[in-house]
């Protein structure tokens, strides 16, 4: 497996030794995330009375399959830069990196540009395309929340939606062929990133579907946007509350209930955690196999 650099182990060392700014973090995301949690149950009670588990167990199913478009997306990217990286060397980077977003710092991504630099990318190709694609993703959630508005009547909304969603997915798209020359894995990469938060929309669709709701699945759409805001605030463990808060704000704009907004996307977050433990212990289990293969062959 990869190891982190020299450089980036000492940064994330300088984070985790400043105690204040890590209990601060943390104290101010679970304050966050438990507040809105206690509002939404207060005030809509009746949606955890009879929950679902048809549902719930379709949203596991699906994370998965999230992961694995991560994957492709990360070993795509890799490949356009320049470093090399197998498929299941990818796998254990989007699973450790999904792992690393739990801390207060961007984890996630530093796990990305480690791996990347490991592979014979330059430091500013690995963080650039990281940046790049995260437009992409912008561009990408606003298009599908464009969709909802437009659907619930909300034209001017639409358009707003609209313009950030075209200007951001073009700007990724060019910034992508100007670092990397290769317009076919440019338009890959979007592609995939569309399929991608399209399976993150239909988790959260059916963790109403859970909470007993039949709300239609583009209406859910416009909720799409805030797991990129979620992603975004990096200085909180996974966005935790964030994402939430913000669903929750924009939910009465697409017609939605703001608590199932708020408790849908709880489901969804647990959902995401629960898989993504499991195949963080995967990813240790495999590398201590394999780490006691090589020794037992070196003696």
């Amino acid at each position: 497996m990869f190891d982190l650099s020299d450089e980036t182990r000492k940064r994330i060392n300088r984070a985790l030794k400043d105690r204040r700014v890590r209990a601060a973090c943390f104290a101010a995301a679970a304050v966050l995330f438990a507040y809105g949690l206690y509002r939404a149950i207060d005030r809509r009670p009746d949606l955890l009375d009879n929950l679902q588990w048809l549902p719930i167990a379709g949203t596991l199913m699906l994370v998965p399959v999230t992961l694995l478009l991560m994957t492709i997306r990360f070993m795509v990217s890799c490949r356009a830069i320049g470093s090399q990286i197998t498929l299941r060397s990818s796998w254990k980077v989007v699973i450790l990196g999904s792992a690393a977003n739990i801390l207060p710092i961007p984890g996630g991504i530093m796990v990305r540009v480690a791996a990347m630099s490991r592979g014979g990318a330059s430091l500013g190709k690995s963080i650039g395309i990281n940046l790049d694609l995260t437009v992409c993703w912008l561009g990408v959630a606003a298009l599908y929340s464009a969709v909802a508005a437009a659907a619930v009547g909300n034209s001017p909304l639409g358009m707003v939606f609209l313009c950030i969603g075209a200007g951001s997915v073009g700007l990724s798209m060019w910034l992508l062929i100007r670092r990397t020359g290769r317009g076919a894995m440019s338009v890959t990469l979007a592609g995939i990133q569309t399929i991608a938060t399209l399976v993150d929309i239909v988790r959260v669709w059916l963790c109403f579907q859970a909470l007993g709701l039949t709300e239609h699945l583009v209406k859910v759409m416009g909720l799409s946007i805030s797991s990129v805001a979620g992603s975004i605030v990096t200085v909180i463990p996974a966005g935790l509350g964030v994402r939430e808060w913000v669903a929750a704000l924009l939910a009465p704009v697409f017609q939605l209930a703001p608590e199932a907004a708020y408790l849908g996307s709880t489901l969804n977050r647990i959902a995401v955690l629960a898989v993504v433990l499991v195949m963080t212990v995967i990813v240790f289990l495999i590398e201590w196999r394999d780490s006691k293969d090589k020794s037992q062959h070196a003696v």
